[in-house]
């Protein structure tokens, strides 16, 4: 079987590399993966560059060359946001809700109501395909 990326670059050191010629867009990602697998605390911050530029190359070796563009994160951001808001829904917080989110009361009532209803309709899913 052939050795991943990881393995060879392990194998070889990667201090022992010149990486002078690399893309600096390479570099500056893998840069970006190790801040943020360390800030998440899932790798150490003793784990080195070596598993943050394995994810920078897994990225690159597919779109590399290639103009890719990434989307803004808006509604990713908003769904996680409304799945924290409905797990702290109490029914009687909605002011609460609103100045921790920085939203209005009718906003936090939308977002309680369209997740309910997604949530409904879910489960709903789930019990029709069993009968």
């Amino acid at each position: 079987m052939p050795k991943t990326l990881a393995e060879q670059l392990e194998e070889v050191g990667l201090d022992k590399i010149d990486r002078s010629g690399w893309p600096q867009t390479l570099l500056h990602l893998a840069e970006i993966i190790d801040r943020e697998l360390k800030r998440q605390g899932l790798i150490d911050d003793d784990a080195g560059e070596l598993p943050a530029l394995c994810v920078a190359l897994a990225i690159a070796d597919p779109y590399g060359g290639t103009q890719y563009y990434i989307p803004v994160c808006d509604r990713v951001h908003a769904s996680i946001r409304n799945a924290q808001i409905w797990r702290e829904y109490t029914g009687r917080n909605r002011e609460e809700l609103a100045a921790r989110y920085g939203l209005t009361i009718r906003q936090i009532q939308t977002i309680v109501a369209e997740e309910r209803a997604r949530r409904h309709h879910k489960q709903r899913g789930l019990f029709d395909d069993a009968a």
